[in-house]
């Protein structure tokens, strides 16, 4: 929780059961696309992690947007562009 208080993390996962979060093998940071209901957000990703109750499941992804907000999405929402600014 440190983590989120001092900027460094979007998320932190916890779990009674004394699961532990793990990172993906993701390149950080990279552009990312939030797919989200009123289309799509241009964004950084800035963390990723497998879910801690569903490890084979669809990863976790903090996003930083350009104005500096942050969001949190599963896999399903995010499309990863890679570390060169897209067209």
């Amino acid at each position: 929780m440190d983590d989120v208080d001092q900027g460094n993390a979007v998320f932190c996962q916890q779990s009674s059961e004394g699961a532990q979060p793990s990172a993906l093998d993701v390149l950080i940071p990279q552009y990312a696309l939030w797919r989200g209901e009123d289309g799509d957000l241009p964004s950084i990703l800035v963390q990723a992690e497998a879910h801690i109750h569903d490890p084979q499941g669809d990863p976790i992804f903090g996003l930083r947007t350009f104005d500096g907000n942050a969001l949190v999405a599963d896999g399903s929402e995010v499309v990863l562009l890679g570390q060169n600014l897209p067209d």
